[in-house]
């Protein structure tokens, strides 16, 4: 696939398609990109897709799916360049609507798929390090009794190889995709250990066998993809929780624990702010299978509750279905009409949503 500054710069949805799809395929390719000096969208596909040396050559290294993934973004790329032109200045309403549907709709697709690898590519690591020694032999359970009240789990000198493998994964992956916390729980819901430690330190809960990702890991035997909650740590930060069950080294069927990681919505804010979409009078959020919001393309709203669950959008969605709605949204006192086009990301036994919204003129 070439991709040249100048046909980028006669569309500015391309610069968004560039992104993404060289971001996706990123974790196909397990790519250790170094963005420094990227200072535009442009520049920063041009490195993912070609980290070494900026040039050509990875296009015979994919796969044939992958290739087929890239040919339908092509074909995407296409249309967008015939209709995205014309947007809200057609008189025909009708036309208006088909040609914002079709535009949105092409990134909703994009931002799904995007979203989606980063769930799996999470996932992936959290099932991998859970079958290793260090994670499934918890060495220090028996001194629980006399730390969880005081050390929320084990002291910071307690169980190192599993806190050196949870900051190691932090470290190495965190920034790719957003795993800010690894931690460890005991099947009654004990915490055993947290890394970062610091956070471990601030917890004001003991147990959290109350929490849905836990109990849904446990009861499936699988790994769960948890709703939006705020976290018990001193910071109160909004936060998703990929968990996944350890089994004893003992027999391999009992399960031991369950390994889990927090994922950093704060990252995947940045990311979609730094797209700057209100000049394009795009907003792009991203709700958990409640209907509340876990990110936000629009900063000045990124840090604000909001639910989307009465929407027609996200009801459409939660059942599986793709497409597209003009429905009114709440704007402070007043409503506004939007356009708004819809993609479920479904994964690991939950279901999250992409609204990618455009408001209409008012008549």
């Amino acid at each position: 696939m070439n991709i040249t500054k100048n046909s980028l710069n006669c569309n500015p949805y391309l610069l968004i398609i560039a992104f993404f799809v060289t971001v996706s395929l990123s974790y196909f390719f397990n790519m250790e990109v170094d963005l420094v000096g990227a200072t535009s969208i442009f520049d920063k596909a041009v490195k993912y897709q070609y980290p070494e040396n900026g040039q050509e050559g990875l296009e015979s290294d994919i796969p044939v799916q992958n290739k087929t993934f890239i040919q339908s973004i092509d074909q995407g790329i296409a249309n967008s360049i015939n209709t995205g032109q014309r947007g809200l200045n057609s008189n025909n309403t009708t036309e208006v609507d088909t040609l914002v549907s079709d535009d949105n709709s092409l990134l909703a697709n994009i931002f799904a798929t995007d979203l989606l690898n980063r769930v799996y590519h999470s996932a992936t690591l959290l099932e991998i390090t859970a079958k290793l020694p260090q994670v499934r032999n918890v060495s220090f359970a028996d001194i629980l009794n006399q730390t969880l009240e005081t050390h929320h789990g084990i002291p910071s000198n307690k169980d190192v190889e599993m806190r050196q493998l949870a900051h190691s994964i932090i470290s190495k992956n965190g920034t790719a995709d957003n795993l800010f916390e690894i931690f460890y729980l005991m099947p009654n819901g004990n915490m055993y250990m947290l890394e970062p430690h610091s956070i471990q330190g601030t917890l004001k809960e003991n147990n959290y066998g109350f929490r849905e990702y836990f109990q849904k890991a446990i009861q499936n035997n699988e790994t769960y993809l948890g709703n939006a909650i705020i976290t018990t740590a001193s910071s109160g930060i909004r936060e998703a929780v990929l968990a996944t069950p350890v089994y004893s080294l003992e027999d391999n069927t009992t399960i031991s624990g369950v390994w889990a990681g927090g994922i950093d919505f704060g990252m995947i804010n940045h990311q979609l702010q730094s797209l700057d979409l209100i000049k394009e009078n795009k907003r792009v959020v991203y709700v958990d299978g409640n209907g509340e919001k876990i990110a936000d393309s629009d900063p000045s709203k990124s840090n604000t509750f909001e639910s989307f669950n009465r929407l027609v959008s996200f009801k459409n969605a939660i059942n599986g279905e793709t497409g597209t709605a003009v429905e009114s949204l709440k704007d402070g006192d007043s409503n506004t009409r939007a356009i708004i086009s819809y993609k479920p990301v479904e994964a690991f036994h939950n279901t999250w949503i992409v609204l990618v919204m455009e408001t209409l003129p008012s008549n």
